[in-house]
């Protein structure tokens, strides 16, 4: 991460282009969290999944408080620069490459907070910015739970499996108007559960049900050139092989997916090669059934090599060469005898690994002769005793393998499928320690240029080391050592160099690396990110340009107050004895500012007068007790609490004298809403018992007496927990269930009973927001996932459409609707643009979208919208420089990055914007300092 000092020195730069008027730049008010490391749990995400694409390696970083980060490099620092900073939006799981077409890379692109199932997303890259952007995924289409491997057919296709409920076959062209579901000519519907892939003959073949019952197909990646192959029964769960060689194709079907098959590609064309044993089933509790022998098919020139066990019969290799006569055991041991299908050696010989005492335990190295007939462990390896087998390693240097003796433990060997070319490469943990486990996922990182990347375990951690270090082989022991370490992340490469990432949970920096393999050319290409602790500030205006922070100074929870400098930026009061801030913001009474704050099991309600010796808890709540609603009415803190089977109303005047229940033991009354209403405030409560409950609207002037029902809700349902009212015009608006709960309505009330009533029919009524008598709010017409955005008199009358704009599909920081002058800012998205900043004045024609900023069907996702005079700030992404601080006035030459305070493809990610007198505070991360608490003092 670039210093700060770089931000500073670009000042004539910006302020010559203009893109804000301030009186300066931002300022950091305090680095308030000092702590010598960033707190235990956060750390730095190493880069990762690197491939290699137009001349260049790409990789991704994703890191705590950080989107996923596409990247590029040639090998140098300065060469080293960001595609896309909104390709995977926190919280990122990661960023797969699936492979390459045209010159055009697809990723998969995983978001979402469970690793487990992430949603999925189809993206492409040419390597720029302009070139990378979604070709399928959750906007506009459904969440896809999983995106497969693509599999080219021709010049002009490619195709992709999307899972959410089911999986279905899609087709692309490489653009987002030519990737669908897949549908073959005479068909109605896409091909479901596509799986078992092969490309032959320029053709994709694969096995999915369509209008018919499951088979064999083939395409030439057009509708016409679609057909069935075969029928195709498979075993529960487990899909058939479909493995093709140079002339014919082998597949497995039969009762259980039990047999052999082989077709020429033609309709009517496949025929049953051999008719084998069924897999065995386990009745219940184990209840499955073994994966069928004809699994193991592995193609060998035009023909195929399998593994089976026959009634009657030991562990056999089969060998077919598409004939019936030809598909034949070639060789029978004792089982369980067999690992894995054997792998022809030059000089037609066979290696494969399997148990010398026929009890499935410790493998040894077999060779056997063409035709299988002479077969034997291999023996005298390395001048000595072969070691015991565990498993290959490296695809590029055949037969690396990590074998096991008394001596070394368990080591890297290399095979050529003799004893005297059997070598061991180095003894990585000396002695009878192992210094590499095969049964890691990640032991071999990649091969390339003759050599191959793995990690080893120098010290004896066993298989729960963290002590991994990056070593090299070219398949000698003098070309066999330590790179570096720890290293988890995968390599890339370009020509004789390798890409590899540096980060984790004990470093505070997420590093690009690279090496030809060398201890002396073996170097540090950049540091792309710095971690600090940070405070992680929010903000509370008060008058005279001030604000309040809560803040977390790397012990405690503490509060701030700041005049916008630095030095009047002080320390107010430190939450000790293990308390902390409850929920987020402050409650405005007057001149006091309400929060709540846990203490163990219980919530105090503290207030603040902007002094040290004003800030002070006012009431603890009981064991269980949970105040919320809080809001000010009278002068006074009017909140709600609940515990048990009770709730109640309770006011504040800041005092602990003052603190009291005012309407208590509202046993069929718990509220789920509270708006004033000058004297008197109105609350939804549910009135019933049970699952009959219906929520009613009350208006009260804090007393029992005065307290009644002014609604005449009817059915029951459940009510809307802790959602907002709005009141404009005089008129209060809720939202409430329907009774069948899947949708809600809008209901108004004047404070009367007559004047309480359903406000209009609409599906799916969401996003509440008075402006200038009007309420505006969000609805779907059509009943599915589109949203409009609706105007309505608070005087009453039908609903008015201002435009479609899809604000179901983005979840962007309240407020969603911010008023700027005579118009309204808010967020909403569509097809081709995705997430951006919109504008309405209130008719259709004066309601669009201000400016795409992350061009293209990316979404730039702007929140954290704050007024300064005629001016909007907020937070966005452009796709170049991460997200930062922007700007607008309503047009789209006027809407523009504010600053980039922190430089490069990182983000500072500015939240929590608030508005005091000509400031504007912020929280943000530079790259230095943790996210700390920022001002930016703006032109009166």
């Amino acid at each position: 991460m670039r210093p700060r000092q770089i931000a500073e020195a670009l000042l004539s730069l910006v302020l010559a282009a203009g893109p804000v008027r301030a009186a300066e730049v931002p300022r950091l008010l305090a680095d308030i969290n000092r702590t010598p490391s960033p707190p235990a749990g956060l750390f730095v995400a190493e880069p990762s999944g690197f491939f290699s694409l137009g001349g260049r390696t790409l990789f991704s970083t994703k890191g705590f408080g950080d989107e996923g980060i596409l990247w590029s490099t040639d090998g140098s620092a300065s060469g080293t620069r960001m595609v896309s900073s909104t390709i995977c939006p926190y919280p990122c799981q990661g960023i797969t490459s699936l492979g390459a077409w045209h010159g055009v890379a697809l990723l998969k692109v995983a978001m979402g907070s469970a690793e487990s199932s992430p949603d999925g997303v189809l993206w492409r890259t040419d390597g720029t910015t302009a070139g990378t952007f979604p070709l399928a995924g959750p906007f506009p289409f459904d969440p896809f739970r999983t995106v497969t491997t693509i599999y080219p057919v021709g010049d002009r296709f490619f195709f992709f499996v999307a899972c959410s409920d089911g999986c279905t076959l899609f087709r692309s062209d490489g653009t987002r108007a030519g990737t669908a579901p897949f549908v073959a000519a005479g068909f109605t519907s896409s091909f479901l559960d596509p799986h078992s892939f092969a490309v032959w003959r320029d053709r994709l073949v694969f096995i999915a049900i369509s209008e018919e019952p499951q088979g064999l197909w083939s395409t030439d990646g057009t509708p016409e050139g679609t057909v069935r192959l075969a029928d195709v029964q498979e075993a529960e769960d487990v899909p058939a092989p479909v493995v093709p060689a140079s002339s014919q194709l082998f597949f497995g079907s039969g009762d259980r997916g039990e047999d052999l098959w082989v077709t020429d590609g033609t309709p009517g064309g496949a025929r049953r090669l051999a008719d084998l044993d069924p897999a065995p089933c386990f009745p219940p509790p184990e209840h499955f059934c073994a994966e069928p022998d004809i699994n193991s098919l592995t193609a060998i020139g035009d023909g195929v090599l399998f593994v089976t066990v026959r009634t009657g019969h030991g562990e056999e290799v089969w060998r077919s060469d598409g004939t019936q006569s030809g598909t034949r055991p070639v060789i029978e041991l004792p089982p369980p005898q067999i690992w894995g299908v054997p792998e022809r050696l030059p000089g037609d010989r066979w290696l494969f690994a399997a148990s010398p005492t026929g009890d499935g335990g410790t493998l040894a190295l077999w060779t056997a002769d063409d035709d299988f007939s002479h077969a034997a462990p291999l023996t005298g390896c390395d001048g000595g005793a072969c070691p015991a087998f565990e498993g290959f390693l490296s695809p590029t240097l055949p037969h690396l393998f990590v074998g096991r003796d008394d001596a070394h433990g368990g080591e890297v060997w290399i095979t050529d499928g003799t004893g005297a070319g059997t070598h061991l490469l180095a003894d990585i943990c000396p002695g009878p320690c192992s210094g590499s486990h095969s049964q890691f996922v990640k032991t071999v990182l990649g091969s390339a240029a003759g050599k191959s990347w793995f990690l080893a375990f120098p010290r004896d951690g066993g298989s729960d080391s963290t002590d991994d270090e990056l070593w090299v082989t070219d398949g000698t022991p003098g070309g066999t050592h330590r790179v570096a370490g720890p290293v988890t992340s995968g390599l890339g490469f370009l020509g004789d160099l390798a890409f590899f990432g540096l980060g984790g949970q004990d470093r505070n920096a997420s590093e690009l690396w690279a090496t030809d393999g060398s201890p002396a050319g073996t170097r540090q290409v950049t540091v792309l990110q710095r971690l600090a602790p940070g405070s992680y500030p929010e903000f509370l205006p008060r008058d005279g340009g001030s604000v309040l922070l809560k803040v977390y100074d790397g012990t405690h929870s503490a509060l701030w107050r700041s005049d916008g400098t630095p030095e009047g930026t002080i320390f107010l009061v430190e939450l000790r004895g293990g308390r902390s801030f409850a929920g987020t913001g402050f409650t405005t009474v007057g001149d006091l500012q309400f929060f709540t704050v846990v203490h163990g099991d219980r919530v105090e309600i503290w207030r603040s007068d902007g002094t040290a010796a004003g800030t002070l808890r006012v009431s603890q709540m009981g064991s269980g007790i949970e105040p919320s609603l809080l809001t000010s009415w009278r002068g006074r803190l009017l909140f709600r609490t609940a515990g048990g089977r009770t709730c109640a109303f309770w006011s504040s005047d800041g005092s602990p004298g003052g603190t009291r229940e005012i309407l208590s033991q509202l046993r069929a009354l718990c509220p789920a809403a509270i708006q004033p209403l000058g004297a008197r405030f109105l609350f939804v409560a549910d009135v019933g018992h049970g699952l009959r409950t219906v929520p009613q609207i009350f208006l009260s002037d804090g007393m029992a007496t005065g307290t009644r029902q002014i609604s005449q809700i009817r059915y029951p349902r459940p009510s809307l927990e802790g959602e907002s009212p709005v009141t404009v015009g005089g008129i209060t608006f809720f939202r409430i269930f329907r009774p069948n709960a899947s949708d809600s309505e809008i209901w108004r009330t004047d404070g009367t009973g007559p004047g309480t009533y359903l406000a209009f029919n609409l599906a799916q009524p969401a996003d509440l927001f008075g402006f200038r008598g009007f309420l505006y709010f969000t609805a779907s017409p059509a009943n599915d996932f589109t949203r409009v955005l609706y105007r309505v008199s608070a005087s009453g009358g039908e609903p008015v459409p201002l435009a479609g704009v899809g604000m179901g599909f983005v979840a962007p920081a309240l407020p969603v609707f911010t008023p700027v002058g005579d118009r309204l800012f808010f967020i909403a998205s569509d097809a081709d643009s995705g997430a951006e900043l919109w504008v309405t004045d209130g008719t259709p024609a004066g309601t669009r979208r201000v400016r795409d900023i992350h061009p293209g069907p990316a979404s730039s996702q702007p929140d954290s919208l704050v007024a300064a005079g005629n001016r909007l700030f907020f937070a966005a992404e452009d796709g170049e420089h991460g997200r930062e601080l922007w700007e607008s006035d309503g047009t789209e030459a006027g809407t523009r990055l504010a600053w980039d305070l922190n430089p490069g493809g990182f983000s500072s990610n500015p939240v929590n914007l608030a508005l005091s007198g000509n400031f504007l505070f912020f929280s943000a991360d530079d790259g230095e300092t943790g996210v700390e608490p920022w001002v930016l003092r703006l032109e009166p």
